[in-house]
């Protein structure tokens, strides 16, 4: 605990000090944009239809330490970061860069047609290069219909859980949409950071409506979790009770049992924390596939909104309190390293750099404040932000897939886990060699590919010239500072 709050005085100082730098912006205006969902259309019923879900992750994250006290508590009522981040939420500016539109469930039709976006949301271009994909890896024997999930964003615990509740009761609504046309959707969620742990405690939340119990784990260590999840359930009030309220809070009601599950999960750079890490172990989610990089500075670095002080990147930590009890982890899970630009060597074993092949030095306090300083990020694997980011070429050189996130490719990878399903914990590399897009599935640390898809490199080079009608400059990036700032001095008049 000692140590967590030298971070915190630390963190609190450096805080202060940009704050002081970015002031001056601060008559920045401020823009709100509300979104139309699509309508659901059910037209091609003799065909699989699938539910594509996407869930951003949270929002403003530095607003934090505005009040690192209360969000320590996760007591965030009141405060000026929960007022801060609210203002933010609404604003269009940070539509144009991830997947994100309006707080709840909202459904869009992907494209590339930009004179039908008057906002220059991301969701449009990066739910088409999803689509593209998709038709790629599963083919056209499928529908697909898109959404977006918009929570608050905030770093708690307990909100967290909230949002998963609100989530589980709208997608649960939208299924039975589906159903009384006699068609049962399957369900792939993507999601990014903390969006990860607002689906894990939806899986908890599911858990224990329908009777699944941790509890036969003895002494599991995430059992005061598990009493929060069931006595916030037995808080909730019947449906009834809530039918009057307004937007998001309409859907604040004890959920019933779902009669459905998620077929895919995938969390991009989501920090696994001990409050969440379990709920990998729900009956609702019957493939998870965590995929995370070592480049990604931001996923292990959460120690303000967890009962440590720093976040992991993979769930072996579940696997060893299983491994207490003669258990193991579910081959459901699957856990994958992203790879940018790997090259084989003669026996087609990838060709790893001394830090990509490497595991993760031990966490210190000065390096979660400032970075490891001693050598450079590893290779040139994607960053937090282009797991999930339009990554523009002005503002990041460097990135490989730009402007595309890593996201897009998620059918691809599930396709080629699902070629090779014995491999749970591999290091997935994305390269191009001659001309040809590789993405390869190789067991972890060892760089054995087992197996590989071929996409015509072509094909990446239409979506990424597609999306680059999208790509923001690097001067509208920079007003995100100043847009900071203005958000701070709305709080405080809130």
């Amino acid at each position: 605990m000692q140590r967590r709050w030298i971070i915190l005085v630390v963190m609190a100082v450096l805080a202060l000090a940009g704050s002081v730098g970015i002031w001056w912006w601060h008559s920045q205006k401020i823009e709100v944009l509300p979104v139309k969902p699509a309508e659901l259309q059910l037209d091609t019923v003799e065909k699989t239809h699938r539910i594509v879900l996407f869930v951003h992750g949270t929002f403003g994250s530095t607003l934090g330490l505005l009040d690192i006290p209360s969000v320590m508590k996760d007591n965030l009522k009141g405060s000026l970061y929960t007022k801060t981040a609210r203002s933010m939420r609404k604003d269009r500016f940070f539509f144009c860069t991830q997947p994100l539109l309006d707080r709840g469930l909202r459904s869009f039709e992907p494209s590339f047609d930009r004179s039908s976006d008057d906002g220059g949301f991301a969701v449009y271009p990066i739910g088409k290069c999803f689509e593209k994909m998709a038709h790629y890896a599963w083919g056209d024997g499928e529908v697909r219909h898109y959404y977006v999930f918009g929570w608050s964003g905030l770093l708690s615990q307990h909100k967290r859980r909230q949002e998963a509740l609100r989530l589980l009761n709208e997608l649960t609504e939208e299924v039975k949409k589906f159903k009384k046309r006699n068609i049962t959707p399957k369900i792939t969620i993507i999601s990014h950071s903390h969006g990860g742990n607002v689906v894990l405690n939806m899986g908890l939340l599911a858990a224990e409506l329908n009777g699944y119990s941790y509890e036969k784990i003895p002494e599991f260590e995430q059992a005061e979790s598990v009493t929060k999840t069931r006595l916030f359930l037995a808080e909730q009030p019947e449906r009834t009770a809530v039918q009057s309220a307004f937007s998001h809070k309409r859907w604040d009601y004890r959920p019933e049992k779902p009669a459905w599950t998620v077929e895919h999960f995938v969390l991009l750079g989501t920090p696994i924390q001990p409050e969440t890490d379990f709920g990998i172990l729900s009956p609702l989610f019957e493939h998870v596939y965590n995929c995370y990089s070592y480049a990604d500075r931001v996923q292990p670095n959460d120690w303000i909104s967890t009962s440590r002080y720093y976040s992991e990147q993979k769930f072996d930590r579940v696997k060893q309190v299983l491994s207490k009890y003669g258990q193991s982890i579910p081959k459901s899970l699957v856990q994958l390293r992203i790879l940018f630009e790997r090259s084989c060597d003669a026996e087609g074993r990838l060709v790893y750099t001394t830090e990509g092949g490497a595991m993760r030095k031990k966490r210190t306090a000065w390096n979660m404040l400032v970075g490891d300083l001693s050598s450079a990020p590893a290779h040139t694997d994607p960053t937090h932000k282009e797991l999930w980011f339009i990554v523009s070429p002005k503002h990041d050189q460097t990135a490989f897939l730009k402007p595309l996130p890593v996201s897009v490719l998620a059918p691809v990878m599930i396709k080629l886990q699902s070629l090779s399903p014995e491999s749970c914990d591999g290091d997935c590399n994305i390269a191009l060699r001659d001309g040809v897009f590789n993405v390869e599935l190789a067991d972890h640390m060892l760089g054995i590919v087992r197996e590989r898809i071929k996409i015509p490199y072509t094909e990446i080079k239409a979506l990424q010239n597609a999306v680059r009608n999208w790509e923001v400059s690097a001067e509208f990036l920079e007003k995100e500072e100043a847009l900071l700032s203005s958000h701070v001095r709305v709080g405080r008049e809130c």
